[in-house]
């Protein structure tokens, strides 16, 4: 019984997702209404508030979804290198550029910025980083941060143009010898 509850339910926040990028291909989001999700998801409001307490969190459920992902397979490497960590990166963002084109297109992006902060902050957390740098690690990690967001928002601006080898590559060679990597 408790498994038929969970494929519900993810089959309902799956629905709740895509009918909201639909909508959002289609219409502002702030004229987006629970009701019309609810009703272009086949779901009803119940199911909506069982599961989020706004559309904001859809956005953000899916996103966290997608890292964790990520999170997992750079876990799994062995001798990781930081060409591996922001290569990773850029793959799994492409997998989701449907999403971010939109929350770009909505200026929603701060959204990206405050999921990809606190991301960073996981991956940095779990590795040993070492910055040949004589200022502040919290500063320099603040400017990756930051760099690397706004390197992601032009990305997407530019439809996802280049492959994720090239923005690996770029970013990389932005930061060279400046970070070093052990996993703890």
């Amino acid at each position: 019984m408790k498994n038929n509850e969970n494929i519900q339910h993810q089959l309902t926040q799956e629905s709740l997702y895509l009918a909201l990028l639909e909508l959002m291909e289609k219409e502002s989001f702030s004229k987006i209404t629970i009701t019309k999700l609810v009703n272009r998801a086949g779901v009803s409001r119940m199911a909506f508030y069982r599961n989020y307490t706004s559309k904001e969190d859809i956005l953000m459920q899916h996103l966290d979804q997608k890292f964790n992902s990520y999170f997992e397979e750079i876990l799994h490497l062995n001798d990781i290198t930081f060409y591996q960590i922001i290569y990773l990166f850029f793959r799994y963002t492409r997998l989701q550029k449907r999403l971010i084109r939109n929350l770009v297109n909505h200026n929603l992006d701060f959204i990206i910025l405050q999921r990809y902060d606190l991301y960073i902050e996981q991956v940095i957390s779990l590795f040993s980083f070492t910055f040949d740098s004589s200022y502040s690690e919290k500063y320099l990690v603040d400017f990756i941060s930051g760099g690397f967001y706004k390197l992601l928002i032009g990305w997407a601006k530019n439809d996802f143009y280049e492959t994720e080898e090239v923005m690996a590559q770029f970013l990389q060679k932005l930061i060279p010898n400046q970070v070093s990597i052990n996993k703890l």
